[in-house]
Parts: structure tokens; C-alpha cells; sequence
């Protein structure tokens, strides 16, 4: 075992390889270790160095030990001078919590400072925008793609919101919160009290809210929320608070054979949450509502149609034991020989449970 030492402390402990001290160039084999002042680690069946970019290969690992987080991907990317991560090839991130741990899976996976993101002329040119997974095409293209000061982003709109958001407090770089990550297509996330599937996701640890983008869905227990446009914050990596704009549907699946799902509809919703379930939910823009009555002993007695312009609903031991709906109340309630659980739908229901992730390990495969 070989132990290297530079003068930025950081040390590389290998088996295997070479270091050319006058270009950084090295290459180094055999599962090397590379720490980086105790504050990050990576380490790969291969790892290559070139003008401070570090290319991992072969079931990398990557962990940032100030901010709680793991990358595990094939291949990682890793730029030593503003700490950005690529990571490509089946990469997962673990957000670590004492017991419910955030697990993120997608095709690309890009992490950097939020300062960064923020600066003047940091962001690129609309033409100059471009999905990370196309960088990631070589390890030529990421290479560059790692050294360029400008961010990918989406959306330009997106970011100039989350711009506004936060630039004003961004602190020194030494924080733990000065941090973001994006990831692209077929983002899944899994944690035991909350499940999530989207096209690409933004999260930024200074307020800790997931910002899920194009045919999210979530899942809480035995309920679904959809929408165009999702907002999940948290708090100490719990679920805190949910927004679903647009097309915003709500769906909670009631057991059994019966196929009877309650569901609420409406251009926004709204749900908080408590210890990781859902505490109330506000509808608003034309809410719509299902409901399946049931008599003391759960047998489905009726269907309640209800249209407003506001509903607030409120639960107690995970179950719904409040309603108000607010202004231009129309309500109809119809016995459930005239209404068949398959005929009770709002227009737009789905039931996405097959996309749901089960269990952490799938995020894996």
C-alpha cells in the first residue's frame, strides 16, 4: 500500500498506478482512497487525475462528509476546485438521517455550490443550456463539462426563482447548506415515509425542498399526489410541506378489492404534514372532490361528489375527520347501488402505484 501526501491535504492511499507530480496527471488502480482533508472521500475500482478533475470508475463512491451525503454511480466525476460532482451510469444518492434516510436515483446526477450557481455570469446563455447527460456522453465531454463555471439548469425561469430565493443569504462557502443537486430523467426517490418518481428533480440544502419537474407523482403512505409542478419541502429530512400546481390530484386508496379511491382535485394543492403524515390539505382553483361514505362498521354506504371554491381537510390518527368546503358549495350524494367504485372517478385519475418505488434496493438495479 502506497500512502501519498500533497500540500492541500489531501491523501491518496493505493495499491496500483502512477502520479506525475509536475502535470497532477496520475492514474491509480486497485480500489484507491482518495481523502480530501476528511471533509469528502472517493474511491473506485479505477481513478484517473487530470488538472484537478478526478474521473472515478468501477463502482465509485463518493461521500461528503459535511453535508450527510453519498454518490454511488459506475462513474463519477469530481472537480477538486469548486467541489462540483457529475455522476453517470446508475448513480444514487443517500441523503443520511438517523432513521429514514433519502435515497435519489436517475440517469445523471450533478452536485455544486449553490454560491456558485449564483454568482454574476455564473449562469449560461439560453443556447448555452444543455442536459448534463449529454456532457456525460465521454469522459472527454464531462471532463470539459466539470471545468466550465456555468451551471446547468433546465429551466432559466426555474432558476431565476430559486436565484431569488436564495442569493440574498447565501453565507461563505464553508457552509454546510451551500450546496445543491440536479438530477435528470427517470429521477425515483425513496425514504420510508415518502416515495417520488418525476423526469428531473432541483434540491438545494439551503431550504431543503425537492423541486420535482414534469409528470411527478408522490406518495405518502396509502396516498398520491400529482400535479405539473411539485414542491416538497422538509424538515430535518422530513416531509414538512407539498405543493402540486397545476392539474394538482390527490388520491388515497381506501384497501381491499373494492377499487374505491378517495380523490380530491384542483389547480393547487396543498398538504402538510406531521411526523410524516399528511395533517391537512387545502384545496383551491375550482376543487373537486370524491369521497366514499362508510358506516361504523366500513361498509361503503354512498358517494359524496362535492365542487367549491375552497376545501380544507383536516386528519387526526392518519384519518380524515374534518372537512369544510367554502363558497359556491354544489354537493350530491348518491347511494352506492347507483355508483359502482369503478364508476367514481374525476376526470384525469390515475392510479400510479406501479411506478412507485418499493424498497431502497430497486433504486439500485
Amino acid at each position: 500500500m502506497t500512502h501519498i501526501r500533497d500540500s492541500a491535504r489531501r491523501t491518496i492511499d493505493t495499491k496500483d498506478g502512477y502520479y506525475n507530480l509536475k502535470t497532477g496527471e496520475a492514474k491509480f488502480g486497485q480500489r484507491p482512497f482518495i481523502n480530501d482533508d476528511n471533509k469528502s472521500t472517493l474511491n473506485a475500482d479505477d481513478v484517473y487525475l487530470d488538472d484537478n478533475i478526478a474521473r472515478a470508475e468501477g463502482n465509485a463512491i463518493a461521500v461528503d462528509s459535511v453535508r450527510g451525503t453519498i454518490i454511488i454511480a459506475n462513474t463519477i466525476f469530481q472537480n477538486r476546485l469548486n467541489e462540483a460532482i457529475l455522476a453517470t451510469q446508475k448513480p444514487v444518492m443517500i441523503i443520511k438521517q438517523d432513521n429514514d434516510s433519502i435515497y435519489v436515483a436517475a440517469d445523471t446526477l450533478f452536485s455544486a455550490k449553490l454560491s456558485d450557481l449564483f454568482e454574476t455570469n455564473v449562469l449560461p446563455p439560453p443556447t448555452a443550456m444543455a442536459d448534463t447527460s449529454v456532457a456525460a456522453d465521454s469522459s472527454g465531454g464531462a471532463n470539459e463539462a466539470m471545468r466550465r463555471d456555468s451551471i446547468v439548469i433546465k429551466n432559466r425561469k426555474d432558476a431565476r426563482v430559486i436565484s431569488q430565493t436564495f442569493e440574498k443569504d447565501l453565507k461563505a462557502s464553508n457552509d454546510s447548506t451551500d450546496r445543491y443537486f440536479e438530477a435528470f430523467h427517470n429521477v425515483r426517490i425513496y425514504s420510508d415515509s415518502m416515495q417520488a418518481v418525476s423526469d428531473s428533480l432541483f434540491y438545494s440544502f439551503r431550504d431543503s425542498t425537492f423541486r420535482l419537474y414534469k409528470d411527478p407523482v408522490v406518495w405518502g403512505k396509502e396516498s398520491q399526489i400529482t400535479g405539473d409542478t411539485i414542491l416538497l419541502h422538509t424538515k430535518n429530512k422530513q416531509p414538512q410541506w407539498m405543493e402540486a400546481f397545476k392539474n394538482g390530484f390527490m388520491v388515497s386508496y381506501l384497501g381491499g378489492n373494492s377499487q374505491a379511491y378517495n380523490q380530491i382535485k384542483s389547480t393547487r394543492i396543498d398538504a402538510f404534514f406531521t411526523d410524516g403524515n399528511i395533517d391537512s390539505v387545502r384545496a383551491k382553483g375550482s376543487p373537486q372532490r370524491i369521497y366514499f361514505l362508510q358506516d361504523s362498521d366500513s361498509a361503503y354506504i354512498g358517494v359524496h361528489y362535492v365542487t367549491a371554491d375552497l376545501m380544507l381537510f383536516h386528519f387526526a390518527d392518519k384519518q380524515l375527520y374534518k372537512v369544510a368546503d367554502i363558497s359556491n358549495v354544489k354537493s350530491t350524494i348518491y347511494p352506492m347501488k347507483e355508483k359502482k367504485p369503478t364508476e367514481a372517478r374525476l376526470e384525469g385519475f390515475r392510479w400510479l402505484e406501479a411506478k412507485r418505488p418499493k424498497t431502497k434496493y430497486e433504486l439500485f438495479e
